[in-house]
């Protein structure tokens, strides 16, 4: 089976027989409900083929990530294994948020790790260094849109303006980002799409505290433009 993920030579994969591969798939609000559809689309693709050469692949089982302690983790009991074809019935995990902003005096250090390109727009042009209260106002959009649409047309009460007058004060202590390059084929558009990103670390200085479960939900939501191509993926290193 023969993969390419990127535009790159070196972004090509090769899986060899017998090989394990495993990827997510992240489903929201009511999606969840989709769930079963979702898995017997990727086992009847693994009969057809994917990739270049339509290289075929059996799935195996499907297990969920649960949050335990304030972090996540894959449930050991599967949702679905190739053995006996049936689907366990299991809650979705659901994503907390505070609605009131309460900032503290604690200064600290924050760093993200960006795995896959992170898209962000501000003031009409892609960021490449992203100041802090730039990725608040992202998430802030994205959550807030979707508990819009997933939880009965309501808006969070969040006070925008005062967040954000916070978030400012939230400085770059030191940044490794780079530009990736990535691109797709969209046969809609019949056309190649460029979704490149910035990639690598960047750590943040300052009150970060009471943003903390606003980023944790970012790092399964993910961030930025792109995301339902698995862009903007980050996690707190």
């Amino acid at each position: 089976l023969r993969l390419k993920i990127g535009s790159r030579a070196e972004d090509s994969k090769i899986i060899k027989p017998g090989e394990v591969i495993s990827f997510n798939l992240i489903l929201i609000g009511r999606a969840t409900e989709y769930l079963p559809y979702f898995i017997y689309t990727f086992d009847e693709l693994g009969r057809l083929g994917i990739g270049r050469g339509r290289g075929r692949y059996r799935l195996i089982e499907v297990k969920k990530w649960k949050k335990d302690n304030g972090g996540w983790k894959i449930e050991e009991t599967p949702v679905y294994t190739a053995q006996d074809k049936t689907i366990r019935q299991t809650p979705a995990e659901k994503i907390e948020l505070p609605e009131d902003f309460r900032p503290s005096e604690i200064l600290d250090s924050l760093t993200l790790r960006f795995i896959t390109p992170l898209r962000i727009k501000y003031n009409r042009d892609l960021v490449v260094r992203p100041d802090f209260h730039i990725f608040i106002r992202n998430l802030l959009r994205r959550l807030g849109l979707l508990y819009y649409f997933h939880c009965g047309n309501n808006k969070p009460s969040w006070d925008h303006r005062a967040i954000i007058s916070h978030a400012e004060k939230v400085e770059i202590q030191s940044s490794s980002l780079k530009w990736r390059d990535w691109e797709r084929y969209s046969s809609r558009q019949d056309t190649r799409m460029k979704l490149g990103g910035i990639v690598g670390e960047i750590t943040y200085h300052g009150n970060i505290e009471p943003f903390l479960q606003i980023i944790e939900a970012g790092e399964v939501l993910h961030a930025g433009k792109g995301t339902s191509f698995g862009l903007g993926r980050y996690e707190i290193a």
